[in-house]
């Protein structure tokens, strides 16, 4: 998982520098309104993705470490890994949408 969001996060770095070189950027999603509804689209699903995320491994990792509280959050690890499976799928979904994003861009 913390590859996947690196890679977002390379990503993204990769869409900023692609709309900061372009001079008239304003003109460019004023000429391709679609555009700029996609980056929308990317970049709330990439908060929602990972905001989701945050919160269930914030969750996973609420129990002090002692010894019981080790047990305990390996417990919720098993029994939330499906949860967490789904989270990662979405954000290789997410990854393969900002790609697309950026071949756009680029074009």
């Amino acid at each position: 998982m913390c590859s996947e969001a690196s890679v977002i996060s390379a990503s993204l770095s990769q869409i900023q520098t692609l709309l900061l070189d372009k001079r008239e950027s304003t003109e460019f999603f004023e000429s391709r309104p679609e555009l700029a509804n996609v980056l929308d689209i990317s970049l709330t699903g990439c908060n929602v993705v990972l905001s989701c995320l945050d919160e269930e491994i914030r969750r996973m990792s609420a129990t002090p470490l002692q010894t019981i509280g080790l047990i305990k959050n390996r417990a919720k690890f098993v029994w939330n890994q499906d949860k967490l499976r789904d989270l990662l799928d979405s954000l290789r979904g997410q990854q393969t949408a900002i790609n697309l994003l950026i071949q756009l861009l680029q074009m």
